[in-house]
């Protein structure tokens, strides 16, 4: 994602401790936004904004957690369609979904 499309990628540190990061990729009709890890909304919230901000007159979509809509909102993003997960199985790596505020997408696992 860095190679693909460096203006979107922004990382948030303090000090040596990684608070967060922010991909994007470029897309025929809309940039996208994804993946977002972050340790707090507020983290989250910082980095997709200096991500919209780096190109103010393009259109993104995010893949985001149900329960982060309404910054989104916020920020002039519409619900376009729902993404429903399922897993079978054991879960991996559940503990880590906490930080998950947005996907690369669905067709990258």
């Amino acid at each position: 994602f860095l190679s693909r499309a460096p203006e979107f990628a922004w990382v948030a540190r303090t000090e040596a401790t990684l608070e967060g990061y922010v991909f994007g990729r470029h897309g025929y009709c809309h940039e996208h936004v994804g993946p977002l890890a972050a340790t707090s909304e507020t983290i989250a919230r910082k980095l997709v904004s200096r991500c919209l901000a780096s190109r103010p007159a393009k259109s993104f979509l995010i893949d985001a957690a149900d329960d982060w809509t309404g910054f989104l909102q916020s920020a002039g993003f519409e619900l376009e369609r729902p993404l429903i997960r399922m897993y079978r199985g054991r879960r991996m790596h559940a503990e880590y979904e906490r930080y998950q505020f947005g996907i690369a997408g669905p067709e990258f696992g």
